[in-house]
Formats: structure tokens, C-alpha cells, sequence
């Protein structure tokens, strides 16, 4: 069977404690997706670590805006920045590749968007088998 449903977006405070949010919005959307249970853990996990790249860099932005969709069972997390433009203190581009790795490893795809140094957006992907 494939899933659908609406775009859910969250907007949270780009702070440790709010993970906890963020896991429990991916959790829902998850089982809506028609996930198992261990590939809803995985990208639970995958969720997490795109959001901790954000707060990794020396001045992490103000908020997060995520933004999940299901099309035809294949559910995407959307996850970008709002921040102001010039912020200074990005991301080690060696950092954010062993940190896309370790994204990929968890969902299907995983993208890294970097701009000024910083990152912007990161686009996780998991196909509902």
C-alpha cells in the first residue's frame, strides 16, 4: 500500500532541548508514511543528527523549519535554517561530509546543502517498503 498525506511543517528553536520535539514529529509522521519499525527508528536517528549539523557550527541559526512530505510511500524531511544572512563560524565541509555519510547511512538519501559556509538545508529521504 502507498501513503500519502498533506506537508506537516514544525518550526523549532534551534536548541539541544528540542530534538526531543523534533523526534516525536518524525515519529508520527513516520508511522503515517507506513514505515517499519526499525526504519522508523533509523530515520528518527537520521532526523536528529540533520538537526545537530545545524547546531554544530560556532553560531548555530535561530530556528529550524522542517518540513515533512509523503508522496507514493517515499516520505522527505526537509530541514533548513532560519537564520540571517553573514552569520560568521559555518561547518568544516569535512565535518558535513562524514556527517552526510553517516545520514545516508541511516535513510535512503541524504542531501547537505551548504551556502557561505554554513549549512542551510539538509533533505533526508526514505522509501516505505
Amino acid at each position: 500500500m502507498e501513503y500519502s498525506f498533506a506537508p506537516i511543517t514544525l518550526s523549532v528553536a534551534a536548541q539541544k532541548d528540542m530534538l526531543l520535539i523534533v523526534r516525536l514529529t518524525s515519529a508520527g509522521a513516520l508511522t503515517r508514511a507506513g514505515l517499519t519499525l526499525e526504519d522508523t527508528d533509523r530515520f528518527k536517528a537520521a532526523a536528529e543528527e540533520a538537526c545537530g549539523c545545524f547546531l554544530s557550527q560556532d553560531v548555530p541559526p535561530e530556528r529550524l523549519t522542517l518540513t515533512y512530505t509523503c508522496e507514493s510511500g517515499r516520505l522527505t524531511l526537509t530541514a533548513d535554517a532560519e537564520e540571517p544572512d553573514g552569520l560568521p563560524g559555518g561547518i568544516d565541509p569535512d565535518e558535513a561530509e562524514v556527517i552526510r555519510c553517516i545520514l545516508a547511512a541511516l535513510c535512503d538519501q541524504a542531501e547537505i546543502t551548504i551556502r557561505d559556509g554554513r549549512v542551510r538545508r539538509v533533505r533526508l529521504t526514505k522509501e516505505a517498503v
